[in-house]
């Protein structure tokens, strides 16, 4: 069986001839259960209809009915067979057949797409096969053609060949969440008229971790396009500037922390920024940049009680959030707030050793808080 997944794999014929006459070899053929152990799985994904058709005389009873039910694959796997959309056409007029399967991996036409093969997938729906899936899995199948793009393995004319069969608002989401730059320049060019659905939310998906052109790049580009720095809503954690300081992104976060906010208070926006700036690092940057630890929220109270009350359970370790307390109040923030916050402080003091930590460093922290009130008294 090794030689004949080589000849496969290779594409050489006589090879393939000659292994197909061994009588062993064509036992252990039929008598294969398991789908990603036959040959029609390698051969359709990557060979061309020479090969498939040697292995499709094989069996007497015709594709559909052979051992091992490779028919219900067979149309997915000639979809990631981009350089041989032929194979797709081939294996429809041999008789494939597709059944509705319980995985996204199985449908032919949404795995063309994703596998960068738009004349396999114009193949598929003209056979009648559907086109029209949920939200989940356009999401998985186009962050990865967006990968493929950034990896060189699809070309940028493909996807152009491909926007009529795409959802383009899902396309540029998916885009934006890879750091796909050039699906991005792309869509907001040429498309602006059917992504415009997305435009007022597309920063939210800006991801600092996974973005395979820098972040900043791709918040430019949206923002030039006049896509707009907050959602429309109160969540946390929703704009360019909260998560880059979260993620520790500097340049970025340099660049969008006073851009014009739409829908949220200054208080509340700054607040939650400084909640999550998960480093002192970040924090001290956010200072030298001229972010105002003065400013109050809606009960009057300063972002350090933010980040001592109502944030400090995001923190994961008490090292860290001693960081961040002493150059709050070594830039001179509000001492008046520790004493009411006091209760609220001792709560996670305790909730912090409960995770293992030595009563030292809650210590240290009480230290830190009555010194500055000494300070100030």
């Amino acid at each position: 069986m090794a030689r004949l997944f080589m000849a496969i794999n290779l594409g050489h014929l006589d090879v393939l001839d000659e292994v197909l006459n061994e009588p062993k070899v064509i036992q252990d053929l039929l008598s294969l259960r398991a789908f990603d152990e036959h040959p029609l799985h390698s051969a359709c994904s990557i060979s061309s209809i020479d090969v498939i058709k040697r292995l499709l005389r094989v069996s007497a009873v015709g594709l559909n009915a052979w051992p091992g039910s490779p028919q219900r694959h067979c149309l997915n796997d000639a979809a990631r067979n981009h350089e041989r959309p032929e194979v797709t056409s081939f294996l429809l007029e041999s008789g494939a057949k597709w059944t509705p399967p319980n995985s996204v991996y199985c449908r032919p036409v949404l795995t063309a797409i994703e596998h960068g093969n738009p004349t396999a997938a114009r193949i598929l729906i003209d056979a009648g096969l559907p086109s029209n899936f949920d939200d989940i899995y356009w999401d998985i199948a186009l962050k990865n053609l967006c990968n493929r793009v950034n990896r060189s393995s699809v070309d940028m004319s493909v996807i152009e060949n491909l926007v009529d069969l795409i959802p383009l608002a899902h396309l540029l989401e998916a885009s934006v969440k890879t750091g796909c730059i050039d699906i991005v320049e792309y869509l907001l060019k040429t498309q602006r008229d059917r992504i415009s659905e997305v435009m007022s939310t597309i920063m939210s998906f800006v991801d600092y971790e996974s973005s395979h052109s820098p972040a900043l790049d791709i918040v430019k580009l949206l923002a030039a396009a006049g896509a707009p720095f907050c959602l429309l809503s109160d969540t946390r954690l929703s704009t360019p500037a909260h998560r880059a300081a979260a993620r520790g992104d500097k340049a970025l976060l340099e660049y969008v922390y006073d851009k014009p906010l739409k829908g949220m208070t200054p208080y509340r926006y700054y607040n939650d920024l400084l909640a999550v700036s998960g480093t002192p690092e970040i924090l001290q940057h956010l200072l030298d940049i001229g972010f105002d630890v003065y400013t109050l929220d809606e009960r009057g109270y300063p972002p350090l009680l933010q980040m001592l009350g109502d944030w400090s359970w995001e923190l994961k370790d008490t090292s860290t959030f001693i960081g961040l307390l002493r150059i709050l109040l070594d830039c001179g923030a509000d001492p008046s707030f520790t004493a009411i916050d006091c209760s609220t402080a001792v709560t996670r003091c305790f909730w912090f050793d409960h995770y293992g930590e030595s009563y030292a460093r809650p210590l240290e922290i009480f230290e830190l808080l009555f010194e500055h009130e000494r300070r100030h008294s």
